[in-house]
């Protein structure tokens, strides 16, 4: 590789979710992998804002993905996802270590690689994510992952200083809908049409997942909030729609996604307005 960079949107996202120290030692992760797995290692890709991805090329000709994820609650798990998936609906993970601060990955590479977001309208893309979600959901979860619960635990404590009254609503929501849960398979839970890629062994692949175990109602709460302004425009709707497609309850996919969208209260993902007026006409 000539030259080596960090792409502006890592660098942007290390800063603001305060890992940019992380960064320093960076060019050295990518050196010590290339030589672990003996790779060429091309430009990295822009998009990634919570690691270092890039095309590479094993010695014996195979196009790969190499990925140093900054090590946290939601990289730490993925490898073993992948795994656990097999190809199923998802990239190929074909090898993995950590270090103390980082998860590393040599993936499967997604060809032509284009993202579902550019090429399909999003009733569509409802319609794909879910026939995906059932595949992923249909795998034995393995041991040792976290449960869903852990995650929304985060969600509720990022809610400590927020002063709202549906607030309370959501922290019980997060409380409850975990333990009440009569069904726990493995999770994508950052599953959207952004993060699933054109593939030639398959028409569509996950990337970038962040696996828990738990209740699937929850998985499709990401999708939804990535198609914000349809959503906004008729929360009820579109999510019974996205419900029915994917075969989960609405009624609990309804309350994952109002404690979400509180969750998201004074943060700069969403429009505040638009994530409010979800959450508003979603609420218990």
């Amino acid at each position: 590789m000539d030259g080596f960079v960090v792409p502006e949107r890592l660098r942007a996202c290390a800063t603001e979710w305060g890992f940019a120290p992380w960064l320093d030692g960076l060019e050295q992760r990518v050196d010590d992998a290339a030589e672990r797995w003996m790779l060429d290692v091309g430009a990295p890709f822009a998009g990634s804002g919570t690691g270092w991805v890039a095309p590479a090329v094993r010695p014996d000709g195979t196009d790969v993905v190499l990925k140093i994820a900054h090590r946290e609650a939601s990289s730490e798990f993925e490898a073993d996802g992948l795994r656990a998936w097999e190809g199923r609906g998802a990239v190929r993970v074909f090898d993995s270590y950590k270090t103390d601060d980082s998860c590393v990955l040599l993936l499967e590479r997604c060809v032509p690689g284009t993202i579902l977001r550019e090429l399909v309208d999003e009733p569509e893309q409802d319609e794909i994510v879910a026939s995906i979600f059932r595949e992923l959901w249909s795998v034995p979860v393995p041991p040792d992952l976290p449960p869903l619960a852990d995650m929304a635990a985060m969600w509720s404590r990022e809610m400590d200083e927020l002063d709202d009254p549906l607030a309370d609503e959501a922290r019980s929501i997060f409380a409850e809908l975990p333990r009440d849960a009569t069904d726990h398979v493995l999770l994508a839970t950052d599953l959207h049409a952004f993060n699933m890629l054109r593939a030639d062994r398959r028409p569509w692949l996950v990337i970038d997942p962040k696996p828990f175990v738990g209740d699937p109602s929850y998985d499709p709460v990401q999708h939804l909030l990535n198609c914000l302004d349809r959503v906004a425009a008729d929360p009820l709707g579109v999510t019974e729609r996205v419900a029915e497609l994917c075969g989960v309850d609405l009624a609990r996919l309804r309350l994952w996604l109002f404690a979400r969208s509180v969750s998201e209260f004074g943060g700069s993902s969403f429009d505040a307005q638009k994530i409010r007026s979800i959450a508003i006409s979603l609420a218990p």
